[in-house]
């Protein structure tokens, strides 16, 4: 006991020099960030052009043999922008093809400011690069966010693009974390307040990134509507080549079984890797993606691409709904009025028991690890006579985080 108050004693009397040097840190962390911004983040330097008066900036590889169709390549979000596609545009052009990676609004060296961040007005950005260059069709690839960008501007323009290749990619709702739009939408609310509030009272120093990054990175998921892009894919004319690996733990591998059915003359091939295989230069799946876009690209102007449609499997799962071979379908969308319900009762009556199992779930990509953590604290917030909610939801949150971690770990065997 005598120890407690000797350190509660000393930090009441140490509390505003404490303060003061916390002050002092986060504003020399905005000094930073406002006069050097590129001491930490540095900017690579990059060509650009303007599409309605604002800057689009891409890097470029390639281009010798003018017979082969362009390849634009569009990233991610949060990202570094086109940087990311060294290695995979370097080997993409290894055989003449221009390659071209483009920086989206927001991200990198591109405008840091726009008003639309949206599936549409990127695809209009993709356009107003291409006509600046004098491309009148390519072929294009979407990683990751960059896929829905990738299936609109196909959709709406196909008459200016020769193929799309879906790399690790979202395309439907049902795909993107709790497969509802209203439930997803607000979590990018919260994301978009957190990730604009939080960081300028950390004294971070530029490390968790420029503020038009983070705020692009909100912006890109609280602006986009991926609920007409299940039809759209379907009804796509440009042929369709989906690049995905098994043990992807941001977008589950049945995503991509079901963009493959939806797009029935496509091409599937599940590669026996994560999520960021386009940039693990050397390994087997980062080899086979260059071979296989190639191949699909040469037959996309030749006007045989269906001639390679089907599915290739270099994993051993069959149905990627399954936790195991055999296993039952576990994975894929939920009825989250029932989820809803049973994390509540779970959060109500057993708190951690519920957070832990609502954690296992979500690392294991049975349930959104987001969605199913929130159920569990509804109900922890509602229990009679509990007079301590807030850290309820706080122990609710940090039990079920732990559970995740290994779960997420074992998505190689599972």
């Amino acid at each position: 006991m005598g120890k407690r108050k000797h350190r509660a004693s000393w930090i009441r009397r140490h509390a505003k020099l404490v303060v003061g040097i916390y002050v002092a840190l986060v504003v020399a962390s905005q000094v930073v960030q406002v006069f050097w911004p590129d001491v930490v983040t540095p900017r690579v330097k990059k060509s650009s052009v303007e599409v309605d008066g604002k800057t689009v900036a891409y890097m470029e590889w390639g281009g010798a043999d003018r017979s082969k169709e362009p390849m634009i390549l569009l990233h991610g979000s949060p990202s570094f922008g086109a940087s990311e596609f060294e290695a995979l545009g370097t080997a993409l052009a290894l055989e003449g093809r221009r390659v071209i990676a483009i920086d989206r609004w927001g991200h990198a060296n591109s405008e840091p400011w726009v008003e639309d961040y949206s599936f549409e007005a990127q695809g209009r950005a993709v356009l107003g690069v291409m006509d600046a260059l004098g491309i009148q069709t390519a072929h294009i690839g979407g990683w990751s966010y960059g896929g829905g960008v990738a299936v609109k501007l196909a959709s709406t323009h196909p008459g200016r693009i020769r193929s799309v290749s879906l790399i690790a990619a979202i395309v439907g709702q049902q795909g993107e974390g709790s497969g509802n739009y209203y439930i997803e939408h607000a979590k990018y609310g919260v994301l978009l307040i957190g990730a604009m509030v939080i960081p300028e009272v950390i004294p971070h120093f530029g490390v968790l990134g420029p503020r038009h990054i983070r705020y692009a990175f909100a912006r890109d998921f609280w602006d986009c509507d991926q609920r007409p892009l299940e039809w759209e894919l379907s009804q796509m004319p440009a042929p369709l080549l989906i690049l995905h690996g098994k043990n992807d733990p941001l977008i589950p591998a049945w995503v991509a079984a079901r963009h493959h059915q939806l797009h029935q003359s496509s091409r599937l091939v599940m590669l026996d890797s994560s999520h960021f295989f386009p940039v693990s230069k050397g390994s087997e799946a980062f080899e086979l993606s260059i071979a296989e876009m190639k191949a699909f690209m040469a037959s996309a102007e030749a006007g045989n691409a269906k001639s390679l449609s089907g599915f290739r499997n270099e994993t051993s799962r069959q149905n990627f709904k399954a936790l195991w071979d055999g296993g039952p379908s576990l994975r894929g969308p939920k009825n989250w009025w029932a989820l809803l319900a049973l994390g509540a009762l779970l959060g109500f009556f057993v708190p951690r028991t519920g957070a832990v199992l609502a954690g296992l779930a979500g690392g294991l990509l049975v349930v959104d690890l987001v969605a199913g953590l929130g159920c569990v604290a509804i109900g922890a917030m509602i229990r009679r006579g509990e007079s301590t909610r807030p850290r309820k939801c706080g122990l609710v949150a940090v039990w079920g985080v732990a559970a995740a971690i290994p779960a997420a770990l074992l998505l190689g065997i599972f």
